[in-house]
């Protein structure tokens, strides 16, 4: 009989033991994982806008994209309205479930439900 008593109370100990410690560890702050800050395109040359739009970074120099330069080597610049009413201009180089976008910023993808509409500019 004492052998159950004395496990019981050992029992008991343990949970009052964890019961703190989880109590203590939600308190904590942990950092929010999900936020994700705009970067101005003058310093990194991209920018990220609520992980709708991801730039593909090769990390080798490229030479400067101009859209006039775009129109004269692909005949046109497209037009890509997003919901969030950003705008880009640049060519879509391939569809599907995620557009890949040639921008005079760099490479870009964009999601197809986050995409309103696109236009041909010639």
């Amino acid at each position: 009989m004492v052998k159950i008593y004395k496990a019981l109370v050992i029992m008991v100990m343990l949970i009052i033991i964890s019961v703190s410690y989880i109590s203590i560890r939600s308190k904590q702050k942990l950092p929010d994982t999900t936020a994700v800050e705009p970067f101005s395109l003058s310093s990194m040359n991209c920018m990220i806008d609520n992980n709708m739009v991801k730039i593909i970074s090769s990390g080798k120099e490229m030479e400067p994209v101009t859209l006039e330069g775009m129109k004269k080597k692909y005949g046109k610049i497209d037009v890509i309205t997003l919901f969030n009413g950003r705008v880009i201009n640049g060519i879509i180089k391939s569809r599907g479930d995620v557009y890949s976008i040639l921008t005079t910023d760099g490479i870009i993808n964009v999601q197809v439900g986050k995409i309103m509409n696109t236009k041909v500019k010639l």
